[in-house]
């Protein structure tokens, strides 16, 4: 599997080294998934959206919403605030 071009990637397939493909927090989910279930901690599972996934245009990714980085209405381009 080429985990660069994925759109998701579930806990049992990330860890620590995948940081820069979902970041930090999804990474070490990830990792804690992989490594502490079998010790009978319960890590609820769960996926990540990739890094890649974020950089499509929306209409590759399925959706019809403007993308919070995306300049609003208001023209600020601030999330909050469109």
């Amino acid at each position: 599997m080429d985990k660069d071009k994925e759109l998701i990637l579930w806990f049992d397939e990330i860890g620590i080294d995948d940081v820069p493909l979902v970041g930090g927090k999804n990474a070490s989910l990830g990792e804690m998934y992989q490594k502490l279930t079998d010790k009978g901690v319960n890590i609820p599972g769960g996926f990540a959206i990739t890094a890649y996934a974020l950089r499509l245009p929306l209409p590759a990714r399925g959706g019809q919403h403007r993308g919070r980085h995306q300049r609003g209405p208001r023209g600020t381009g601030h999330p909050r605030h469109g």
